[in-house]
């Protein structure tokens, strides 16, 4: 917006510059192809494989141009940018919009785009009695939460778009108590890219040709993230009462293991032949996190929910993995007792023995917890340390 404070006519112009990729790299934006229409400009790529469908750039009252922004930039091919003209009289305001989104057809992306228009109609929210808080903030974060972590997926740390298999279970989780159904959605989307042996993709994109069940991502060593979706399962079914999500049949994501020395893997994941129950698959992730080390605890693999503990090392030992473990465990309790599982029950409970045992007589440090421990034994975190 615009306002004018002097007491003369005020007029100039903004201008909002885009120039996309749709592709890994600077190689791919050659082929973007662009299509101009009264109120926006749709993209997209049809000669790469990694980022199909359609970007759109709403901007209702501009002149769209080519932006020669970029022309000293060889690689660089020219954006466009959408041109707001404004005139504003003394005291006045003047105000412009534009939204950027992305949809599998044309359609689709119109659509996205009108959602996170002043005029969309958002869902309402029921009173929570808990919570102290203007009901205009709290409306806020949770436009905020749903448009930028749901829907568009973007931050500092998430520019590409990606489902990521922590960060949107943490998303919709805060979402909880107003859309439970965003976070169905994505425990079922989160369980769709598990693999048979527990672990999950770090995270994916998932608009791809074949639909629903191809998807193009990076499976880890990471050692947390697949743990969130047995968390995030406990916590709905508890809060919503829908016990029978935990029956509903979903096949795996297909993929080779990572080879020795190999960290990480950037690859297309089809879905498997193999398919189990979502309680199934919760298992699978608690049994494949139990990894301990030389303390008794869990190891770190490539990093915990710390992604920079990704160089501690083969045989490294996560004091927070332990404790986050053990949450999901005791979250995972009553799910047991529904299902009359008494002998799953009994091995959680053992495992929160020996796991809280570990972590009392090994992590704690007089004054606080250390966060983890190098292969070589030594710790991270202790007191008069210069990090962590």
């Amino acid at each position: 917006s615009v306002r004018n404070v002097s007491t003369q006519n005020r007029s100039g112009k903004i201008a909002y510059t885009l120039c996309p990729l749709m592709g890994r790299d600077l190689s791919f934006a050659g082929t973007v192809r662009r299509r101009v229409t009264e109120n926006g400009v749709f993209f997209d790529n049809p000669y790469q494989k990694d980022f199909t469908g359609i970007l759109y750039l709403r901007a209702k009252q501009a002149s769209f141009l080519p932006a020669l922004l970029f022309a000293k930039n060889a690689a660089m091919p020219d954006g466009i940018s959408a041109v707001f003209s404004y005139a504003v009289a003394p005291s006045e305001e003047w105000e412009c919009e534009w939204v950027l989104s992305y949809g599998v057809t044309a359609q689709a992306a119109e659509k996205a785009a009108m959602l996170s228009l002043p005029e969309a109609k958002l869902p309402s929210l029921p009173p929570i009695t808990l919570l102290s808080v203007r009901s205009d903030l709290l409306a806020d974060l949770y436009s905020q939460t749903l448009f930028t972590r749901v829907f568009a997926r973007c931050g500092f740390y998430q520019c590409g778009g990606a489902f990521g298999c922590r960060d949107q279970l943490q998303d919709c989780l805060n979402l909880l108590a107003f859309e439970p159904q965003f976070l169905q959605q994505q425990i079922l989307r989160t369980a769709a890219c598990q693999f048979p042996e527990g672990d999950a993709l770090h995270w994916w994109h998932g608009l791809l040709p074949g639909g629903k069940q191809k998807r193009r991502g990076v499976r880890t060593r990471c050692s947390d993230d697949f743990l969130w979706l047995p968390l995030a399962t406990a916590v709905y079914v508890k809060q919503t009462g829908d016990w029978a999500l935990l029956q509903k049949q979903i096949p795996f994501a297909a993929g080779d293991l990572l080879r020795d020395g190999e960290k990480d893997r950037y690859f297309t994941v089809e879905a498997s032949a193999e398919q189990a129950s979502l309680w199934d698959h919760c298992l699978r992730a608690l049994e494949r996190a139990d990894t301990r080390g030389a303390h008794g605890l869990l190891l770190i693999g490539s990093g915990d929910w710390n992604d920079s503990f990704d160089e501690i090392g083969k045989g490294g030992e996560s004091v927070w993995l332990t404790m986050f473990y053990l949450l999901c465990l005791k979250h995972s309790l009553p799910l047991c007792q529904k299902l009359g599982d008494k002998q799953r029950e009994q091995a959680f409970q053992s495992r929160i023995r020996e796991l809280t045992e570990a972590v009392e007589q090994n992590a704690w440090s007089g004054d606080r917890y250390v966060r983890a421990f190098y292969p070589d034994g030594n710790a991270i975190g202790q007191k008069g340390a210069g990090a962590c």
